[in-house]
């Protein structure tokens, strides 16, 4: 018989397991094994005590900004549930909830809500076992799941703000068979003015070149001795203007699909600097010459992907509902 951990890590805490099994039984569901793991959640396989059976998962969220990463999440996916016609690219909220807090579950509250267990993995899991690739009917279908769930919040004023391939899952319809994407992780979402964002939300390697610059200086701030942060933070706060998270979107969107299509990430590098400084340069890397050196792409994969270097940020929303299916 398997020997269950006495602990398990919750985004950067360590809980007792038996504490967080008896308070998420508490709340009606009986917990499992954990599924994956980010940096502020954990999330875990789990079924409704007195259900029917239905494979679920439970993100549960800790640490200093779990309360409103929940409370975005739930809100963002509760709005798009709501919507007349829900994309089904997008999880279905089915509750949520916060544990009782207990002498094993003692520190900062725990947040939990809970979608349908979506079991066939990532996008970037099954990346990795195809030798990151993907035949052109599949890289298609995909992409326009993920355009599907973008556009879909787009509409309705929300913004995802950390689009990559860990945070889109899969699964098999049941109709089919056939893969789902379905976009997941929302606890960094923009609820509102979604072209005049201050925050810096998201991940450097999927970041728009205007993003990644603000990102890169906090980077560089924070190396500098403690006494020295606070007038450089003051300094680097009063130069930031705000940027377009609706772009900013568009640009992780088709960033998934250049990944997808050339079998690598083209900002893969060894430190933060080095990626932002091949941000910097992703005109030169879709040249003529890489172009052609890629010749195995598909042509109308290059025009969407090409549609990340408008010299004018905002255009990318734009374009991307022109071009999705």
């Amino acid at each position: 018989m398997r020997r269950q951990r006495e602990r398990v890590s919750v985004g950067t805490r360590k809980v007792k397991y038996e504490g967080l099994r008896a308070a998420v039984e508490s709340c009606g569901y009986i917990f499992g094994e954990r599924g994956g793991r980010g940096a502020s959640a954990a999330v875990f396989h789990a079924t409704r005590i007195g259900g029917n059976g239905r494979d679920l998962a439970i993100k549960i969220l800790a640490g200093r900004d779990a309360e409103p990463c929940w409370r975005r999440e739930c809100a963002a996916l509760t709005k798009l549930a709501r919507s007349k016609k829900p994309c089904p690219y997008v999880p279905q909220i089915l509750d949520s909830f916060a544990l009782e807090q207990t002498e094993d579950t003692e520190g900062s509250a725990l947040y939990a809500l809970v979608t349908p267990f979506y079991g066939s993995g990532t996008l970037r899991g099954l990346l990795n076992k195809n030798n990151g690739r993907l035949d052109t009917a599949t890289c298609d279908e995909l992409f326009n799941h993920i355009s599907d769930a973008m556009c879909a919040a787009h509409s309705m004023g929300i913004v995802h703000c950390n689009i990559k391939l860990d945070n889109i899952l899969l699964d098999r319809r049941e109709s089919d068979g056939q893969l789902r994407a379905v976009l997941c992780n929302w606890d960094l979402c923009k609820l509102e003015q979604p072209r005049e964002c201050h925050v810096m939300r998201g991940t450097l390697m999927y970041a728009a070149p205007e993003l990644a610059m603000y990102m890169i200086k906090r980077h560089l701030m924070m190396k500098l001795p403690e006494e020295q942060r606070a007038n450089t933070n003051q300094e680097r706060l009063g130069k930031q203007r705000p940027y377009n998270a609706m772009a900013c979107d568009a640009w992780a969107l088709r960033l998934c699909l250049w990944i997808m299509t050339i079998s690598r990430h083209p900002f893969n590098s060894d430190s933060s600097e080095e990626t932002y400084q091949l941000i910097k340069k992703s005109t030169a890397a879709m040249s003529e010459h890489e172009r052609r050196r890629q010749s195995c792409v598909p042509e109308d994969h290059w025009e969407i992907i090409t549609m990340l270097m408008q010299a004018r940020p905002e255009h990318q929303w734009q374009v991307q509902l022109s071009t999705s299916k």
